[in-house]
């Protein structure tokens, strides 16, 4: 399992979106992810002007999967607070080992306090990873397309190949490409 799913619990964490200025276009591009069997039916979605409301449908659309960011939260939280507390033991042994006198003069509690600390700091980055920040470009883009009256193809590759193929398919008939990380 690579990093980036351990750490949000999605099968699929990279999103690509096509935007279009006919529904007719759209159609066509969703159909061409799923008609070779490369893409599953679930893996794409097509939204359009007419749907209520946008932000509802732009939210789900890139969130699928049922457990939701409940999942994400945690995951990415415990995991965060585990590296930062790992990455504080790791630079208590390194100040030990060069015999800083801070950790010398009182060495179970600078283990502790650096331990403490990174688990802080990584609970912090825990969150911030929680966000995801790359979602809000894209669901921005869509939210955009769609109040223009214009159309959006969503797609939620599970691997690199699948990524860079809905990338190429969708550049096809979109005026415009936007992706997650």
């Amino acid at each position: 399992m690579k990093m980036k799913e351990a750490m949000f619990g999605e099968a699929s964490v990279t999103k690509v979106a096509g935007l279009f200025s006919s529904q007719a276009d759209a159609r066509r591009a969703a159909e061409s992810m799923t008609r070779r069997g490369t893409f599953r039916e679930r893996q794409v979605s097509v939204l359009g002007p007419a749907d209520p409301p946008a932000s509802d449908r732009v939210a789900r659309s890139l969130e699928p999967e049922t457990d939701g960011i409940a999942v994400t939260l945690v995951r990415a939280h415990v995991l965060a607070g585990l590296f930062g507390g790992a990455l504080g033991v790791a630079v208590y042994s390194v100040l030990l080992s060069i015999d800083s006198p801070m950790v010398l003069s009182s060495p179970g509690i600078s283990l502790i306090v650096m331990m403490m600390l990174g688990a802080a700091f990584g609970l912090l980055a825990g969150g911030l990873v929680s966000l995801r920040p790359d979602h809000n470009r894209v669901g921005y883009a869509v939210r955009r397309a769609l109040r223009r009256g214009q159309w959006a193809v969503i797609v939620h590759p599970v691997d690199r190949r699948q990524r860079d193929l809905a990338t190429v398919r969708l550049s096809r008939g979109s005026y415009k490409v936007v992706r997650t990380l």
